[in-house]
């Protein structure tokens, strides 16, 4: 599998094996559900900015990881 111009050394089924089977997805709340409706307005306004400073670490510490994690996250995302 190729993604990027980089060969990567797993068949897409191994990769879909891997991404279905061994690891763990994580479900959020919505804004439908009842606990987030209890929430006062302000509490559901921060509520969003921690979640978008939870997306901006993630992608920090993929990149310092190394350089190319950010490139190959959306390249995965794209192909699967």
């Amino acid at each position: 599998m190729q993604i990027n111009g980089y060969q990567i050394k797993l068949t897409n089924e191994e990769l879909k094996e891997i991404l279905e089977h061994k690891t763990r997805e994580i479900s959020l709340i919505g804004p439908e559900n009842e606990a987030y409706i209890a929430l006062p307005e302000g509490d559901k306004k921060a509520l969003q900015h921690l979640l978008e400073a939870a997306k901006i670490i993630n992608n920090v510490a993929l990149e310092q990881a190394h350089p190319l994690n950010l490139t190959l996250k959306k390249a995965l995302e794209d192909n699967l």
